[in-house]
């Protein structure tokens, strides 16, 4: 009987730590499954954001092109912030390496390639270019910028869409 008492005893604790190790287990499984639906939610959101934004700023260009065109450019008026593009989930996804688990190569060029624009100095270099146009004699110059500025935008615009396209929903 002693032996039986101290087997069952043994069994029991055995079963016990075996259980709550499973517990454990599927427990951190459904957790970090729910952390990766919220981190591609909230990527995707971000694409979908920037593209709004980007769709803002294209807005910006025509109605610079159209002060230009009425000989009155300085009424434009309008600040491309850069800055207010975010992208914390993307750069974090990218430097867990977990963003290559959904994107090729390509597609997280596209990425980079935007997203190095989204910065102060960008920012503020890329205003006083709309500066200096906005008080440029040279109509045809002015109006240059504004197309290289709409080409550049259009070209990020299509770059999100790809990505956004190829991008997870969950």
């Amino acid at each position: 009987m002693n032996w039986f008492n101290l087997l069952s005893t043994g069994l029991g604790a055995f079963l016990g730590v075996l259980s709550g190790l499973i517990v454990n287990i599927v427990t951190h499984i459904h957790f970090n499954r729910k952390e990766q639906q919220r981190q591609l939610k909230n990527a995707r959101f971000e694409l979908e954001f920037n593209k709004t934004k980007v769709d803002e700023w294209l807005g910006y260009v025509e109605r610079f092109r159209g002060c230009v065109v009425s000989e009155t450019p300085e009424r434009f008026y309008h600040y491309f912030d850069f800055t207010k593009a975010p992208t914390p989930t993307l750069v974090n996804l990218y430097q867990t390496g977990k963003l290559y688990e959904y994107l090729d190569h390509e597609d997280i060029a596209k990425l980079l390639k935007i997203d190095s624009k989204r910065n102060l100095d960008y920012e503020n270099f890329f205003n006083a270019k709309v500066e200096e146009q906005k008080n440029t004699t040279d109509k045809q110059e002015a109006l240059k910028a504004a197309d290289v500025w709409e080409n550049m935008f259009k070209e990020d615009r299509k770059m999100l869409l790809e990505v956004l396209n190829k991008f997870p929903d969950r």
